[in-house]
């Protein structure tokens, strides 16, 4: 299996709308280009098919809620989102694409790295504790009903 990872180019916002409910769902989709800006937005390629995305900020920190703007936070990347369509999900495509972000991290001289991902979703925590990271903190009320779960790396 071939997996690569390229940056989303202007033209193809679209398509990155589009990938992104059908990973997450239309409640927590980046479904409209302007829910992109600021970020590095990257497709997740597999065998020539585009099967997740990620999306990356730099010098930024978790926000203290859903609806907050960004915390700035010189040094420190934040990984916005890591999705893969869930016919690819199983295979290892996302400890690809999390060893890809420690890597661009590293390259990049971040001191660390966040992300966070609901409290339910069991097996996106188990696999960046897998990588490093560690829980550092819950968000209460972030998906409306329910918690986010901080995770940090530091490099």
């Amino acid at each position: 299996m071939e997996i690569t990872i390229r940056r989303v180019r202007p033209d193809e916002m679209g398509l990155l709308c589009e990938l992104d409910v059908k990973i997450f769902g239309d409640e927590d989709a980046f479904n409209t280009p302007d829910l992109w800006e600021g970020l590095e937005a990257f497709f997740v390629v597999v065998n020539g098919l585009i099967v997740g995305s990620t999306a990356l900020r730099h010098n930024t920190d978790v926000a203290e809620s859903y609806e907050a703007d960004y915390a700035e936070l010189h040094g420190s990347l934040y990984i916005v989102s890591t999705g893969i369509v869930p016919e690819w999900q199983g295979q290892g495509i996302g400890s690809k694409v999390k060893e890809w972000q420690v890597d661009y991290a590293q390259a990049h001289r971040f001191a660390r790295i966040v992300t966070n991902a609901r409290t339910s979703n069991t097996r996106s925590i188990k696999l960046n504790q897998k990588l490093g990271f560690q829980i550092i903190q819950s968000i209460p009320g972030w998906y409306g009903d329910e918690s986010t779960v901080v995770l940090e790396r530091k490099l």
